[in-house]
């Protein structure tokens, strides 16, 4: 049986391929098309006669796509011919790189941005659908101890983080909330 990797490497997409949409071996069968008979309850055997070019793990693949979509942080970027495997083209999704260079950037330069005595205790991330677009969270709890938070700076910060986000051609932005107790939120 075919590993992942072998069985991702089935599933392509081009711009001139069903618009960019994912397709088994740049065939005319979408991954999309596939999941939706499988999730009506459609047999694979049927499946593979009524699409008689299809072998059983291109049915697979489909799977594996799915699951590399949902947990691995895979998309279908058509611009950039992605999930073409074989071209190592497929990209985090743009939420999740947002999340991870705004963590970045805040845990390299918040603490000295504030001042001494000033320590992040953790971040929790989140992204969420909503009308079609992602809305990206984050909170940031500073360990307790510290002087008083000056609400001035933290604007000061975040003006600075957003210029530093969009400078990487990030624009999902996340909102971010500053803790520096359990019961007050900046």
């Amino acid at each position: 049986m075919p590993t992942n990797p072998e069985l991702l490497a089935r599933i392509t997409a081009r711009p001139d391929v069903f618009g960019g949409k994912p397709v088994i071996r740049d065939m005319r069968v979408s991954v999309e098309l596939v999941l939706s008979l499988l999730a009506q309850g459609v047999a694979q055997d049927d499946i593979l006669d009524d699409y008689p070019d299809l072998e059983p793990d291109d049915v697979r693949a489909c799977i594996a796509y799915a699951h590399a979509v949902i947990f691995g942080g895979l998309y279908a970027d058509p611009t950039k011919g992605a999930p073409d495997h074989r071209q190592r083209s497929v990209t985090m999704p743009r939420t999740n790189r947002a999340l991870q260079v705004t963590e970045e950037i805040i845990r390299k330069e918040l603490p000295g941005y504030l001042g001494e005595g000033f320590h992040i205790s953790h971040i929790e991330s989140t992204s969420i659908r909503r009308s079609k677009r992602d809305v990206n969270y984050m909170t940031v709890y500073l360990e307790p101890g510290h002087p008083p938070l000056d609400d001035d700076a933290i604007i000061e910060f975040d003006i600075g983080l957003r210029e530093r986000l969009m400078g990487q051609q990030i624009f999902d932005i996340p909102a971010v909330a500053y803790i520096d107790r359990e019961d007050d939120v900046t």
